[in-house]
């Protein structure tokens, strides 16, 4: 009975099909006239758009993403780039380009290039770069209230004092109305400024809340009555650290501060040092030395001030996450913006003057270390076996004699200065996935040496920072990543010597 029932259905639209067609091939009747123009005009269109896209002028490819399919046209793509400018397994500068997981198809994405602020705002903030969305504020005049700030660390501790503690105690629960205002300033109109911007095409991260607070202040006239006769003279940059003892994470703080403190120095003349104040109440990290070698003053953290502090200049510095060094499918690397930070940082630790050597290798092994209050000191980012970097310089020295091999155990005994100092003689850098992969941007690539430095990422990781990263070196570096699962096999050490 199913069956029967099923074969009736099956006839019936057999015979309903049968009658529709024979309607369009029916053109004189209504219903086939319908059908028979709305296939015709269908055609048409289709043809139309082949004519047109065949003859117009190819697009600009300053925004483009597309699937390369073969060698010869991503060939094409490289050539029609400036020459040393496809540097990595990743991309090139200008995009990225690399097989997929599935193994065969080229991607190729572009993104605009990164940029950099012109100036300061005028109590008010701005936005730094339309990519990444960050943004940084310029107050005169700023007061800060302590009290009002509600914190439970204090900050700066030494690690063994408070091991174990949680992290939300490092961090701000709430900015009070009256703990950051202003006195006797003007303030722009709220239709035309970043501070009163209530969409979400930015990206805050702690100054959500900063601004927050501010804005209530604004309209109760919190910092009326403060005494502003006392105000701090020199500079200060305040900001809060989400990942503070990480050198990719610490690096792009930094980066994002030091914009600032150029943007300061072109306002202030003769300016030497800015003060540095952190919004968070981490304790004491390995790292904390790179802030006052870098900007030269005082850095402290805000529970470590008195109750009410005045601020002549204050600048409130982009979250680190928003920095373009990240690169990451946000925008095009710029080196020639990041040129006066690396020369900075060479001036203030004394390595500019370093020599390269034709022949040096450095090899970094990750070493498990205690750095933060959640640290196992079991742990490393990329785990990898016991005497793994041990047997690469072994092999490495067996088919290159005359290499100059050190072998450096990277833990936090290390300051900023000496790992600086440590890859600026070095050619060849070798290392698991991890924060000494920062140390790449460091590597010298004076333009009078001769030869392309190079970076090695061993890795077990499907993603990196690091690839995207080594696009803020000049045209003459290169990054390798080789994916190895603990163990290092004699193919992976062919590869890499």
């Amino acid at each position: 009975m199913i069956g029967r029932n099923t074969r009736h259905r099956g006839n019936r639209r057999q015979t309903v099909i049968h009658s529709q067609w024979k309607s369009i091939r029916n053109r004189s009747s209504p219903s086939g006239k319908i059908i028979f123009g709305c296939i015709f005009l269908t055609i048409l269109s289709v043809y139309t758009i082949f004519i047109i896209r065949m003859f117009a002028s190819p697009p600009k490819e300053e925004f483009s993403m597309g699937l390369i399919h073969d060698a010869g046209r991503l060939k094409q793509l490289q050539q029609q780039k400036q020459p040393n400018q496809f540097r990595t397994d990743d991309g090139y500068y200008g995009g990225k380009a690399g097989f997929d997981d599935a193994g065969g198809e080229y991607e190729y994405i572009e993104f605009p290039n990164c940029t950099a602020p012109q100036s300061l705002p005028d109590n008010d903030c701005v936005l730094v770069d339309n990519s990444t969305k960050g943004v940084m504020c310029h107050f005169s005049n700023l007061v800060l209230d302590n009290t009002k700030i509600q914190m439970k660390g204090l900050g700066g501790e030494p690690l063994d004092t408070v091991m174990s503690q949680d992290e939300e105690v490092e961090f701000v629960q709430d900015y009070q109305m009256g703990s950051i205002s202003l006195k006797d300033a003007s303030f722009p109109s709220g239709a035309s400024s970043l501070l009163f911007r209530t969409d979400t095409d930015v990206s805050l991260h702690y100054l959500e809340s900063v601004l927050s607070s501010m804005k209530n202040s604004l309209s109760h006239n919190a910092g009326a009555d403060i005494d502003a006769t006392d105000c701090e003279a020199t500079p200060t940059l305040f900001l809060t650290r989400y990942e503070y003892v990480h050198l990719f994470h610490t690096l792009t703080d930094v980066y994002n501060a030091y914009e600032a403190y150029q943007l300061l120095a072109t306002a202030t003349p003769n300016l030497r040092a800015v003060n540095v104040v952190f919004l968070d109440g981490h304790p004491r990290g390995h790292l904390d030395d790179m802030w006052s070698l870098i900007f030269g003053g005082q850095v402290t953290h805000v529970k470590q001030l008195k109750d009410v502090t005045c601020y002549q200049s204050a600048v409130f510095v982009p979250a680190g996450y928003t920095c373009p060094l990240f690169g990451e499918d946000v925008c095009t690397a710029m080196p020639v913006l990041a040129k006066p930070f690396l020369d900075h940082v060479l001036k203030v630790t004394n390595t500019m003057d370093i020599p390269r050597i034709d022949n040096k290798v450095i090899i970094l092994e990750q070493v498990p270390t205690v750095t933060h209050p959640r640290s196992d000191g079991i742990s490393t980012e990329t785990k990898l076996g016991v005497g793994t970097m041990t047997k690469l310089q072994t092999a490495i020295l067996q088919a290159v004699p005359t290499a100059d091999i050190e072998f450096v155990k990277y833990d936090e005994t290390l300051t900023f200065a000496q790992q600086v100092k440590l890859v600026r003689s070095a050619s060849v850098l070798i290392g698991a996935y991890g924060p000494e992969q920062t140390l790449l941007f460091f590597m010298n690539n004076d333009n009078n040496l001769a030869g392309t430095t190079l970076s090695i990422e061993l890795h077990n990781e499907a993603h990196s920072m690091y690839a995207e990263f080594s696009k803020w070196k000049e045209a003459s570096h290169l990054h390798k990543r080789i994916f190895v699962n603990e163990i290092l096999e004699e193919k992976d050490i062919t590869t890499i010597v």
